[in-house]
């Protein structure tokens, strides 16, 4: 999905870096073998999620839906599997400019929140991936969407308090994964 969406904006070489950078720089341990990177911020966007849409967040727990599951899907391709082009570019935007995992997990949240009555209102898991699919790509509104990524962050978080602790929590996590790939081997 990356390398097809940076091949419609970029030349094969300039799309190769943009991937690379993504890759090494950006979202590190997400394209690896053990998706350290994907697993510890996924498992974050569930730690946030509770906090963020309290409401949601039991209706998904009811239907015993691992939020993680969807979370992947839409971390590991960078969202190019939902979001519409215009969307899905201002949100590339913003995770390459600096905003990475945090990026991420804001869109989301604003995903989430934009549709949450009818979210809500699911009977099951099939429901949930059914309401997603129909609505996710109806988000042509580039401008408001990002806006609304930074305000409900801000409204949440107004202080970057949460977030310094995202950050601090998702680093203590990564290294202790990567510890334990380690154990074991002469690279200790």
């Amino acid at each position: 999905f990356l390398a097809g969406v940076f091949l419609l904006v970029a030349d094969e070489e300039a799309a190769f870096w943009l991937l690379a950078g993504v890759c090494r720089r950006v979202l590190p341990d997400y394209h690896t073998h053990l998706m350290t990177g994907l697993r510890v911020d996924t498992a974050l966007f569930a730690e946030f999620l509770p906090r963020c849409l309290p409401a949601l967040d039991s209706h998904f727990r009811e239907l015993e839906l691992p939020v993680e599951v969807f979370a992947s899907q839409w971390f590991l391709c960078l969202f190019a599997n939902v979001l519409p082009t215009p969307t899905l570019l201002r949100l590339w935007d913003s995770v390459l400019c600096g905003g990475g995992h945090t990026a991420l997990i804001a869109a989301a949240m604003t995903l989430l929140a934009r549709h949450e009555a009818a979210l809500c209102a699911t009977e099951d898991i099939a429901g949930v991936y059914a309401t997603l699919a129909a609505h996710a790509p109806a988000t042509f509104d580039s401008e408001a969407f990002a806006l609304e990524m930074v305000t409900r962050l801000d409204g949440f978080d107004p202080a970057a308090v949460h977030r310094t602790q995202l950050l601090r929590t998702r680093e203590e996590r990564r290294l202790a994964q990567l510890r334990g790939v380690l154990e074991g081997t002469s690279l200790r």
